[in-house]
């Protein structure tokens, strides 16, 4: 899955604004060219993950809040493929126990989580 660098720019220019800074200001902190910073904004240019980092960096975000949504949309298509796996060969009693350990499971969890 590709990367979708109009989010990211999106995800820079939302922690550029809540970290109170123009975009002369945080290109000065990163070395580039406002217009450079646009581009990068408007998702018409794509930045290394060197420039990433160094924004993520100034902004005092994670990557992941960058590329995050990205990341997770790769995650879900491989979980469906691990899933697709696990089932391939059952008969419908085993799916039918295992859909049930699953539900059991995810309950579990999240009464954890809370």
């Amino acid at each position: 899955m590709a990367l979708n660098f109009i989010e990211i720019g999106k995800q820079i220019s939302n922690a550029r604004h809540q970290a109170g800074l123009s975009q002369a200001q945080l290109s000065r902190l990163i070395g580039r060219d406002q217009s450079y910073l646009c581009k990068v904004e408007s998702g018409l240019k794509v930045p290394s993950l060197e420039l990433l980092v160094d924004i993520a960096n100034q902004l005092d975000i994670s990557m992941d809040t960058l590329v995050g949504s990205n990341l997770v949309a790769a995650k879900d298509d491989n979980t469906k493929e691990q899933f697709e796996e696990i089932f391939r060969g059952c008969s419908k009693k085993e799916k039918q126990l295992l859909l049930q350990i699953i539900s059991v499971v995810k309950r579990s969890i999240r009464d954890m989580i809370q």
